[in-house]
Order: structure tokens, then sequence, then C-alpha cells
């Protein structure tokens, strides 16, 4: 078996490209793993121990080939070791960590049917085409095409192609039912009306989306035209932005491509998910605050937050420390704002929203230790916020009473993506005052599961104005309190 690895990687050798067999057998191992012979095993043990090999990550080897057999480990060693010396000047540019077979929840496998069945409909130039430009309108701020609102668009009309009245309409539900081939014998659907059943109800808010979008449109040519497989995949029920994990994308002839999603594509990728701006209510409730009514269907109303009509603003205030007063007084005669607002850069936005999900919702809580008073939230959307720029805010919080607010105001910055309302504490902090030490405390605010945290910060009563902070203590991103 050693002669056919060998064999099987000789061209990768001359290209100095063993990574790339290592991952591919790591990910085939654990695809296959439901087929317990000793062939998967030791291919599998093989392309573990390689991999950690080359990445030097040798006590995560050991533990995960603690189970092998004496037998396995001697035709598995040997064959580490001749291939050992195989990276010596190679980078590992890309870590894939292998989806486990619970990786996915049952509700996944209907999005898994439907990620396969577009990707092999866009051998159609003209869905592609379509898809662009539904996305580029980003008529809720980013590149997403809610799916319920495309379905049956004309596809002819909408490109201005339809040369006659009497033309077929071509829609994307005639597209992808004329590509829908089961794969899946544990799945239930057995045909597309079911399959699409299924989505319209457990996915109101599901997207067509082109995260990548910005990084990747300049090479839109490439998949249209063929020179590259135009990739789909789905985001997972469970996926968790603050780690590291692979993604199933599939080409227009149905083969499995693996993807980061720690790492941006350099090609236009479709992402199937749900959406994480809509607002998805039944006819006849009452509308949520703040927000304009988007789309309509006989089920649902959908509505999206004004914060997200607004126009960008960014650069920097006019504002000078001569100007602005240095103290906030005894009496509060002056106003608390958050002034600007930054991200460092666009690897800083991506540790909190990945590629996959497309532009950051960005918001903050505003918490007051004492008083009762009720958390301000604030929404700033994704606008202003690329390539370091720095965003205008100008957002009115309180005047300061510091008798009855207290010493400190928290804010906690977060990235907003839903999920269900949750009880989370912010701890403030003691305060010594005159020689008597006040105790800290905890608030209860409201949050979402899915919330990634940007930071928190405690702005003291005395802190000078015009200041710049630094949630929780990390550079990647900053926020500037002013009063006045």
């Amino acid at each position: 078996m050693i002669n056919e690895i060998i064999a099987y990687t000789s061209n990768y050798l001359r290209d100095k490209s063993i990574n790339k067999v290592c991952r591919l057998y790591i990910y085939s191992f654990y695809k296959m793993k439901s087929a317990i012979t000793q062939q998967v095993r030791i291919h599998g043990y093989l392309s573990i121990i390689i991999y950690y090999l080359l990445t030097k990550k040798f006590t995560i080897m050991f533990q995960k080939i603690k189970l092998l057999t004496a037998k396995s480990m001697v035709l598995i060693s040997s064959t580490a070791l001749l291939f050992g010396a195989c990276n010596s000047d190679e980078q590992n540019d890309t870590k894939i960590f292998p989806i486990e077979e619970n990786q996915f929840a049952q509700n996944d496998l209907v999005l898994n049917e439907l990620a396969k069945t577009l990707a092999s409909s866009l051998k159609s130039v003209e869905l592609a085409e379509f898809l662009k430009e539904e996305a580029i309108m980003q008529k809720n701020g980013d590149y997403d095409v809610l799916f319920v609102e495309v379905l049956n668009k004309d596809i002819q009309t909408e490109m201005g192609l339809r040369s006659s009245f009497f033309d077929q309409s071509k829609t994307l539900e005639v597209y992808l039912e004329q590509n829908y081939k089961p794969t899946l014998s544990t799945y239930a659907v057995n045909d597309f009306n079911n399959l699409l059943k299924d989505i319209m109800k457990n996915y109101p808010l599901l997207s067509i989306t082109i995260p990548n979008m910005d990084e990747a449109k300049d090479n839109w040519h490439k998949v249209v035209e063929g020179e590259n497989p135009f990739l789909v995949t789905f985001l997972p029920e469970n996926a968790d932005d603050s780690k590291e994990y692979s993604l199933v994308a599939y080409d227009q002839e149905g083969k499995e491509h693996i993807l980061n999603n720690q790492v941006v594509p350099s090609i236009p990728v479709i992402v199937i998910r749900q959406n994480e701006r809509l607002k998805c209510v039944p006819n006849g409730e009452v509308p949520p605050k703040d927000c304009s009514e988007y789309y309509k269907t006989g089920e649902y109303t959908y509505y999206l937050p004004n914060v997200y009509l607004n126009e960008e603003t960014s650069g920097e205030m006019a504002l000078t420390t001569r100007s602005l007063p240095t103290s906030r007084g005894e009496t509060p005669i002056y106003c608390d704002y958050i002034s600007q607002a930054k991200f460092k850069n666009n690897d800083a936005i991506r540790k909190y929203e990945d590629w996959t999900r497309g532009k950051p919702e960005v918001c903050v809580s505003v918490v007051f230790g004492m008083g009762g008073l009720p958390v301000k939230v604030v929404e700033y959307g994704d606008k202003g916020w690329w390539d370091g720029k720095i965003r205008n805010c100008n957002t009115e919080i309180i005047k300061w009473n510091k008798t009855s607010i207290g010493y400190y105001i928290a804010y906690r910055w977060y990235e907003d993506d839903g999920g269900m309302t949750k009880e989370i504490s912010i701890p403030f902090p003691p305060i010594t005052i005159k020689g008597i030490t006040i105790p800290g405390f905890s608030v209860k605010i409201p949050a979402h599961d899915a919330d990634d945290t940007i930071g928190v910060t405690f702005v003291d009563y005395d802190s000078s104005n015009n200041r710049a902070w630094n949630p929780s203590g990390k550079d990647d991103f900053t926020f500037w309190t002013v009063f006045k």
C-alpha cells in the first residue's frame, strides 16, 4: 500500500504540494469512516500523522493516533517518515479541519441538498449573471438575495433576454427542479417539490449570498467563463465564528471541495444561509420598531432595520480638545456621546464576522450601573467599517449625573448574528472614592446567543474628553467618547 500512496502523490511531490494530499486523505478518512475497514483506518491515520508531522503539532498527533494497533503503527510510521522530509520548504497555507459525522444537524441535510442542486444549476451562465445582478444591488446592505423573493422571478425578463412573449419562462425554481438529483438515501425527500416545501417551512429567512464579493469580485469572470468552478456551500446550523472549521462546497459537476471559514477564497463563492438582517413576522402581527417593510408573501412580511438604509458616513470629525469642556462638572450640563468608532483593519473585522456571513452588523449596548435605567442599544450596521476607516457615530448617550447613574458606564460592543435571546452579566468594577471603597456589582442585560462580543469598556466619570477606548483592552477595535 505504501507504493500505491507514493504513486498517487508523485505529481504533487514534483510540485512540492504534499500538503494537498495530506488534507485530502484526512477529509476522505472522515467521509468514509462508517466503512470500518483496515485499509480506511490506515489511510486515515497515515494522513493524520503526515499532516500533524508537517505542521509540527506532535502532541495533537499522538492524541489522534493513541488507539492505533501495533500492526497499523509499523506500517504508517515507516510511510510517515518517508514523507517527513518532503515539505522542508513548503508552507502549510491552509488548515483543514475534517467534518465529523455529527457536525451537521438534521436540518442541514436540506441545505446540503439545495447547495448541490444550485451548484449544478449554475452551469447556466444566465442564472449565474442573474444571481450576481440581484446580489450587487445590496438591497439589505449586503450581497444577500432572499430565496423566496427571487424563486419565481422570470430570469429572462429581469436580464432583458426575452425575445418573444411566447418564450418559456425560466425561473430559479425551474433551474433547481431540472437539476435536482437526491443523493442521500437517509434523507426523506424524494422529489424537488418536497424539498422546496421543507425549505419554505423551516427557512423563511433563507438567503443566497455572495459574502466575499468585495474581496473576489474582480475574479467573477473566472467562474462565469468556466476558468474556475462556481462553488456553492451552506452554513451549518451550529457554525461558530469564534472557531476555525471547514465547509463542504460543490461545483457544477457535483464534486466536493473544502473551504476554510477563516480563509477568504479568491473567487466568488455562494453561501446558502439564514439572513441575519431581515426580520420575518407572520402577516397580521405587530411589525418590529425602527424597521421598514422589505418584502411580503402570503404568509410573512419581511422588515429591514432602518440602520441598513442609511448612507455610509466615514471620515474624521472636526473635534479638538480646545472646543470641548475639560470636565463633566458636578451638575449634568453636558451630554455624553459616542463620537466615532473603527476597526483596525479588515482582518480585525473577520475576527468577529468571518467571510461566510458577509459584512458585520455592529452594535453597542450602553449599560448604566445605577438608577435602574434601561440598557441603550444602538445598531450601527455594516457601513463605514472597511479598510480601517473611522466611522462617524455622533450618538447621544446621556447627561451623566454621577449621583444617580454612578461612576461607570459600560459599553459592550458586539457583532450581532441574532439567535435566541438570553441574559448575560456585565460585572462593574469596585471604585474607591475619598478612601471609601464601593464594591463591584453585576448588571444583567439581554443579548443573543449567536452574538460575537468585541469587548466591554467601562468609561469612568473622570475620564478626559475626546478619549479613545479599546474594548477589553484589544487594539483591533477603537471608539471615542466626548461630552459637550
